[in-house]
């Protein structure tokens, strides 16, 4: 795990509708409240919508990338989840124990 400085954010809310909108690059900032960590069911929410509809956001999924920024929050948060998933590489923000995951698929 290598650390960073900072990460450019730009926002895409798990709770709110993404249709019609990509890019090269999809950034997802904090995709969990901290108050619903413990809720299995919001956690799943998120992690439902970023395999639906945030998985079909990329303008080339070969050349694009998909960035989480976040901070754990559980173990079964969306953090959690692509890690299972695989593809994925970590990084270790100075702030704060965010981390900022990056699709390499």
């Amino acid at each position: 795990m290598r650390t960073i400085e900072a990460a450019t954010e730009s926002r895409a809310r798990s709770e709110g509708s993404n249709t019609g909108e990509v890019g090269d690059r999809v950034i997802v900032d904090d995709p969990h409240n901290v108050n619903d960590a413990e809720s299995a069911l919001v956690r799943q929410a998120a992690t439902n919508w970023w395999d639906t509809v945030m998985s079909t956001r990329l303008n080339d999924p070969k050349t694009g990338a998909k960035v989480i920024v976040m901070q754990r929050v559980h173990e079964q948060d969306l953090g959690g989840h692509v890690a299972r998933t695989g593809g994925y590489e970590q990084s270790l923000s100075g702030r704060q124990n965010t981390r900022v995951i990056v699709a390499r698929r």
